[in-house]
């Protein structure tokens, strides 16, 4: 699956906006960036506020098919702006969003009992 994931061009996360959706932090998004994907993904929840952090990908209503497409076509038509986008995203994940800077977050909220 990893071999797959390098190949793509783009990661594409964008959920419904339900309640549920909001407040998720799906894994797929993290190994998208981790991966040096550009995403494209819903401007709605949690998902946003990383995407936005990094910029490292176009932010859609996922209820706008429109949006959603030039999106997507964007990212395929500008190679360059996508590959910066990509690699500001695998940036993020490496310094702040790794095993290794999380691990001792939960060690450090586990110290805390």
């Amino acid at each position: 699956m990893v071999t797959k994931m390098m190949e793509a061009q783009a990661g594409i996360i964008i959920p419904q906006p339900i309640e549920r959706y909001k407040t998720n932090y799906p894994v797929k998004l993290f190994e998208y960036m981790a991966a040096g994907l550009p995403v494209v993904a819903s401007k709605f929840g949690e998902v946003a506020a990383f995407v936005q952090e990094g910029e490292c990908g176009i932010l859609v209503d996922p209820e706008n098919e429109n949006e959603v497409a030039t999106a997507i076509e964007f990212i395929f038509n500008h190679e360059k702006e996508a590959n910066e986008m990509g690699e500001r995203g695998r940036v993020l994940v490496q310094n702040n969003y790794s095993w290794e800077k999380e691990a001792q977050t939960l060690v450090d909220f586990y110290n805390k009992f």
